[in-house]
């Protein structure tokens, strides 16, 4: 039995969708009660509360592991990571696939090295692991708490050109790994066929949403209280944002 954390993400909810299109029977790990996802077993479990993990890993075979992207100041996804880990462990899990991301280093600014904290603790745990490293998700630009607001504003902190990769692309590598269509083990980048600079980027939203979008350049320390405060302002949750 496969289980996935964060169904109900951008990059889960891609590889749920795949995995019910192909009859592939998974399980999917969710906090509250009523959520429905279609074709899996949904069970109840809460990654910030380890004592409700093993029930939901009875009878698992691979786990897909992924949760919110990190913050600064405001990281509970080591934690929730490392519980998940520890209770494939314990379940006798034969596989992983892990989320991190393009860049991935230790002692590296967020998510950087919050990724590498936990792929350390992951390669500690003794489980065959596949870490699936994407760029910037395509998707995060234009929904939910991404950095166009709604008054056209462009938060892009970065100054090199980045590939950005669509989450449907991901969700078909850790389809392939986790159905035995391509091989396990090792850590893989996954980038976007083009690289583009924040301009460039603008100039595309500009055309795609045909709207003025406005860049808008902070440093990295202007950027993360921007973006916390609008996650809660908007009432969502960063478990739906995937990393």
């Amino acid at each position: 039995m496969l289980l996935l954390t964060g169904a109900t993400g951008t990059i889960g909810g891609a590889l749920a969708r795949l995995l019910a299109d192909h009859d592939v029977p998974f399980r999917a790990l969710v906090r509250r009660e009523g959520v429905t996802i279609p074709g899996a077993d949904v069970v109840l479990g809460d990654l910030d509360d380890p004592a409700t993990l093993p029930a939901a890993f009875d009878g698992v075979d691979q786990l897909f592991l992924n949760t919110a992207g990190p913050y600064p100041e405001e990281e509970p996804v080591i934690a929730q990571q490392r519980a998940a880990i520890d209770a494939a462990a314990a379940a006798g899990v034969e596989h992983v696939v892990k989320i991190s991301a393009v860049g991935t280093r230790t002692g590296g600014p967020m998510p950087f090295g919050t990724h590498a904290t936990i792929e350390a603790h992951l390669a500690n745990s003794g489980l065959a692991a596949t870490v699936l490293r994407p760029n910037t998700v395509m998707q995060n630009l234009v929904r939910g708490i991404s950095s166009v607001t709604p008054e056209g504003r462009f938060f892009e902190p970065f100054g090199g050109k980045i590939a950005h990769v669509d989450a449907r692309d991901v969700a078909d590598s850790a389809f392939a790994v986790l159905t035995g269509a391509a091989p396990r083990g090792g850590a893989h980048d996954l980038t976007g066929p083009e690289a583009l600079t924040a301009p460039e980027l603008a100039a595309v939203l500009s055309t795609t949403l045909d709207r003025e979008i406005e860049l808008v350049q902070p440093g990295l320390d202007e950027l993360a209280p921007i973006m916390i405060g609008r996650s809660r302002t908007c009432g969502t949750s960063s478990s739906s944002r995937d990393s």
